[in-house]
């Protein structure tokens, strides 16, 4: 979402000078938006469920941050540019653009990687994972099964929350993104008070073994 390929937009566009000043702030707002996202990721890897999901929270929340930097920069450059600048511009971010290219912030990549199945994984609960090392109570297993709705309830929000066909433009893919986020954070809301409860739930041996329960691994691929 910030590292836009300057070079790349000067090249294919041809701007003209009053075009360049809003390319200029929009490269300005892409390299505040960075910091926003160094600062939002921890150096250190949480030993706790809740702190790991804390820290997916934090993550969210730097690239939300980094999102409304860039957005009326990017707003003021795309509304400055003719139909003909906007379909090229458009090119930038599709998704036939070569891999190997820089992704832009508006490109169909970032919502592709922001929408897959893998970015699902916080509100994926191992239930019967957790059941089988933790070995709850009777009244643990109640908090349990909140905590198993909370986490069906977040994949839900998430599922919804990206469109079935890629935006066109730039801007509505954008938007798109920070529609997603927004949906992450809602999803991360619902899932972390049941996560808390049922985590306060256990006693201190059954906390060291829920602390070392990660998300499912993929089944390896089977050879044919």
């Amino acid at each position: 979402m910030t590292d836009l390929p300057i070079d790349r937009i000067e090249a294919t566009i041809r701007l003209s000078e009053e075009q360049l000043r809003t390319l200029d702030a929009l490269k300005a707002a892409s390299s505040r938006a960075s910091e926003a996202l160094r600062g939002s990721c921890s150096s250190e890897v949480p030993q706790t469920p809740i702190g790991r999901l804390d820290a997916v929270q934090n993550r969210i929340d730097g690239m939300m941050q980094a999102a409304a930097i860039v957005r009326t920069p990017l707003d003021n450059f795309y509304n400055s540019l003719n139909e003909d600048q906007r379909q090229r511009f458009s090119t930038l971010g599709s998704a036939s653009a070569p891999k190997t290219s820089r992704p832009g912030s508006t490109s169909s990549n970032d919502l592709v990687a922001l929408c897959s199945r893998r970015t699902e994984g916080f509100t994926q609960l191992p239930a019967q994972r957790v059941e089988q090392v933790v070995k709850p109570t009777k009244e643990q297993l109640d908090a349990l099964d909140r905590l198993k709705s909370a986490s069906m309830e977040a994949a839900n929000q998430l599922q919804a929350s990206c469109p079935a066909q890629m935006p066109q433009t730039p801007l509505d893919r954008f938007d798109a993104v920070n529609k997603r986020l927004e949906a992450m954070e809602s999803a991360i809301k619902t899932v972390r008070p049941a996560l808390a409860s049922f985590y306060d739930s256990l006693n201190d041996e059954q906390k060291a073994r829920f602390n070392t329960l990660g998300p499912p691994r993929a089944a390896a691929p089977r050879q044919g």
